[in-house]
């Protein structure tokens, strides 16, 4: 589910559901926050590359489990992971394409330095089923500030790349294949995860 190698002294770490759009369980979320705190503490880490399989980055919570009597149990791993930002202090920098949707956009905001890809779109769509960003409405709003979170928050409207990147919820917009490398499966059937030099 979470895929981690080195290069040198930058640690990539890619969400590995692509048949779910990278949708955050409960095994994820603590998978995550311990790979980014464990990364915090060794000094041969020098950055942290977080980046999504398939054609999204992260759709948000996975809402099947959100559903289940243990959902209680979620909110721990939750807190763990979407305040993680304010905590570490080893840079992190999330490539962001295709959807970043609700905790998708909250990984994006507690990254250090987001680079999004042309065809990125970030929401929080939480109100489209009742419910408020609450885990990452206060990284949203230090992104964006008050009254641009409270917007995003109540209409749940689509910000592509460059308005986000105006907002100060991503940093820089590149062409997708600057990004991630090319979208389609390897000949083994797995999603590319490197990406092609400058």
């Amino acid at each position: 589910m979470l895929k981690a190698s080195r290069e040198g002294k930058i640690l990539r770490l890619v969400l590995d559901r692509p048949e779910k759009r990278n949708a955050l369980n409960s095994a994820l979320c603590t998978e995550l926050a311990a790979a980014i705190e464990d990364a915090a503490q060794d000094a041969a880490v020098g950055a942290i590359l977080l980046s999504g399989a398939g054609p999204s980055f992260c759709s948000g919570m996975d809402l099947s489990e959100m559903l289940t009597p243990e959902a209680s149990s979620l909110a721990d791993a939750h807190e763990r992971l979407f305040t993680i930002g304010r905590r570490v202090t080893v840079p992190i920098v999330a490539a962001v394409h295709g959807a970043a949707l609700a905790g998708g956009t909250g990984l994006a905001a507690n990254a250090h330095i987001v680079v999004a890809s042309d065809d990125a779109n970030l929401r929080l769509t939480e109100i489209r089923i009742g419910l408020w960003p609450f885990l990452i409405y206060r990284a949203v709003v230090d992104a964006v500030g008050d009254r641009r979170a409270l917007e995003l928050s109540i209409t749940g409207r689509i910000l592509a790349a460059r308005e986000a990147a105006e907002m100060g919820l991503a940093h820089h917009v590149t062409p997708p294949a600057r990004l991630d490398g090319s979208r389609r499966r390897n000949r083994d059937g797995r999603w590319p995860t490197r990406a092609p030099p400058p």
